[in-house]
């Protein structure tokens, strides 16, 4: 019991912390490019990027708080682990959710191919045999590898606001634990920026340092397949297999 208090102590904390990133990111400066996807009407979309402006305010709201609550994050870390994880699964439930009905293609952007197969099916032209199949998904790779292409609320790019959250929470938390080992140490030393040295410290924090990385080969191995399968549904098997033989290392040069 007293673990679920500290879960749903933890929750609007979590909560605050990401929507006052996504205010910041909306609100702060931030230079502005056009990139090669393509809005739903077939207008280059344009992306906001103020990730270091971000960066900052997150850690000057970090070091406005009282001393007692610098290192909040890190001494109740698995509270915050848990209500992080409730929020993420619930925000991109939600979304999924939204996004799932063909009544939501706003939401829906295009890549470049796919504007010119709109110009000419505008034109009259008959583009339907042109459209590539797409590999056969269960619900669950639905929701694993998205769905819709640069999905977006109004100017805000939700993978650039999720790529903004991530690097903002990571910065909290490295603050955070720098803030407990002083209080418990009295200093910082060189083995405490270094993974190694973290890894080599008793469970659970050993493991802890890993969990990012982790994440990512738990992402990036899945994602690799996937894209080989939409590749081959696109362009065929033929082109596939020239396209193997040129490329023929998946993510690791010269080992796999």
């Amino acid at each position: 019991m007293a673990a679920l208090l500290a879960v749903f102590h933890a929750l609007p904390r979590v909560c605050g912390f990401v929507c006052g990133v996504a205010a910041l990111h909306w609100l702060l400066p931030a230079w502005h490019t056009t990139g090669y996807a393509c809005a739903s009407d077939g207008a280059p979309l344009r992306y906001r990027l103020n990730g270091l402006l971000v960066l900052i305010a997150t850690a000057a709201g970090w070091a406005a708080l009282q001393p007692h609550h610098a290192s909040d994050a890190a001494v109740h870390w698995w509270a915050y682990w848990a209500a992080a994880h409730v929020v993420g699964l619930g925000a991109s439930a939600a979304v999924f959710a939204m996004t799932w009905s063909d009544r939501e293609l706003p939401l829906r952007s295009l890549t470049s191919d796919q504007k010119q197969l709109c110009e000419r099916a505008a034109r009259g032209e008959n583009v339907q045999s042109l459209l590539p199949p797409a590999p056969h998904r269960s619900l669950a790779a639905h929701f694993f590898f998205g769905f819709k292409f640069n999905p977006r609320l109004g100017q805000v790019d939700l993978k650039m606001l999720c790529y903004t959250i991530g690097a903002c929470g990571l910065l909290w938390n490295l603050l955070s634990g720098a803030a407990l080992r002083l209080s418990m140490h009295g200093s910082l030393s060189l083995a405490f920026w270094t993974y190694g040295s973290l890894v080599a410290q008793s469970w659970p924090e050993a493991l802890l340092p890993w969990a990012y990385p982790i994440y990512y080969v738990a992402i990036l191995i899945p994602r690799q397949h996937d894209d080989d399968d939409l590749l081959r549904c696109k362009y065929g098997d033929a082109v596939f297999r020239l396209y193997s033989e040129a490329v023929p290392y998946r993510i690791v040069p010269g080992v796999w």
